[in-house]
């Protein structure tokens, strides 16, 4: 999907701390997760973790008292591990595994911010959620794996993954330390609802039929630092 009708979107967070009493931070975001999920479950399609990353924009907001209201928008790369043993009588369970990096994604988040004080320090707890766009730079990405006996190469697994050309939507969790009066560190949780990636797999030369959809759907747990750019400061 075209990232263009977002352009709008990302420009008012952006400059929304010139015309507001906001308090604004940069910063980025080291992320695991994103598993290849196989249905119906198979032996065959592993489900190791990722590591993947973004930047990020947050505009902060205080509402009442202890409670803030932040949003703000990021930009990523999705990475994920396609991982497979191999299920076919010719090649007695080998493994193989690559890793792909070709989804770019624009994420927009509105949270709900809690101050409180955990060993008499402040921590900032916070709900909320998005919506996510991508854009693959392939619209299709395959993997064939084969092997050989006797001189003759036989295809033993087919896979195709597709990029999912639809807004999708998400919750997070947070939870932020401020570290003296310019940087915070937390970690957050996204959960997405719907795949960001589906497609297929099949295993050949089986001893029974061994075939499935594939999807991967963007849930990772973050370790996300935020460095204060706006003279403002209201977390404290």
């Amino acid at each position: 999907m075209p990232l263009k009708p977002s352009i709008g979107i990302v420009l008012l967070l952006v400059f929304n701390s010139s015309i507001s009493f906001a308090q604004t931070f940069i910063g980025g975001s080291v992320n695991v997760g994103n598993q290849v999920v196989a249905e119906p479950f198979s032996e065959g399609i592993k489900r190791p973790f990722m590591l993947s990353g973004n930047v990020a924009i947050a505009n902060v907001n205080r509402i009442y008292r202890n409670t803030y209201i932040n949003y703000g928008a990021g930009l990523g790369l999705l990475a994920y591990n396609f991982s497979v043993k191999l299920q076919d009588t010719l090649s007695e369970g080998t493994r193989y595994s690559t890793r792909e990096v070709s989804t770019l994604y624009l994420r927009t988040n509105l949270s709900i911010w809690q101050k409180v004080n955990i060993d008499s320090k402040p921590h900032f707890i916070g709900i909320g959620g998005g919506v996510t766009l991508q854009h693959t730079f392939f619209s299709r990405t395959g993997f064939t794996f084969e092997t050989t006996q006797d001189n003759q190469n036989y295809t033993v697994l087919e896979a195709a993954l597709f990029s999912t050309p639809k807004p999708l939507g998400f919750l997070r969790a947070s939870i932020f330390k401020p570290v003296g009066s310019n940087l915070m560190f937390g970690f957050e949780y996204t959960h997405h609802f719907s795949p960001i990636i589906t497609g297929w797999y099949e295993f050949s030369h089986t001893r029974s039929p061994s075939y499935g959809n594939l999807s991967i759907y963007q849930r990772e747990v973050s370790l996300t630092a935020l460095v204060r750019i706006s003279k403002r400061e209201i977390l404290r």
